[in-house]
């Protein structure tokens, strides 16, 4: 079981009991794996849907017109703050469409970043005998009970249908006995 990710180093996950490898990228970890020929699993956590809501990708960047500016320094705080914790922004129902959009221009970016990934399990040949497993740790509130983000970053946990309600997608290969 490995992952690539720098931020697996912070205390959180130290003693998840997986394999850390900073200096490869997912791509040359797997590549290493396929030659390898060996059972593996691959732990990918998608950072770029998480607070700030900022996507960095130029393709995807959403359209936001802030009305005032009041306004823009709220939507500042949701493009620049990694928590938002619940009380300490004063927003406003009209606030919601855009935070909407931010938050979704990283749902794009995830998105183009999976087209790449897709391309590369393929290209690799993981699509003939790998389990694929796509899901999410959690939802994100977008203004629904006032939160924007999830238990981390409001620093207030909630189990409501937005936070819990997350996609699951397991691809078995094509040459998995059914």
């Amino acid at each position: 079981v490995g992952n690539v990710q720098a931020f697996a180093t912070s205390d959180v996950f130290k003693n998840i009991g997986v394999t850390l490898d900073t200096q490869s990228t997912w791509q040359s970890w797997l590549a290493n794996r396929v030659r390898g020929g060996e059972p593996f699993v691959l732990w990918q956590h998608y950072l770029d849907v998480h607070l700030p809501y900022s996507p960095l990708t130029a393709s995807v960047q959403p359209v936001v017109h802030p009305v005032s500016a009041q306004q823009q320094a709220r939507i500042d705080i949701v493009r620049s703050r990694s928590a938002i914790p619940v009380g300490s922004v004063a927003f406003e129902s009209a606030d919601r469409p855009l935070i909407r959009e931010l938050y979704l221009g990283g749902v794009r970016q995830f998105d183009d970043w999976f087209v790449g990934f897709w391309e590369f399990f393929n290209k690799a040949g993981l699509d003939k005998d790998t389990i694929l497993v796509v899901t999410a740790d959690h939802g994100e509130e977008l203004l629904e009970r006032w939160r924007v983000g999830h238990a981390s970053t409001t620093h207030d946990a909630s189990l409501h249908e937005e936070i819990v309600n997350i996609p699951l997608l397991i691809l078995l290969p094509q040459r998995h006995p059914l």
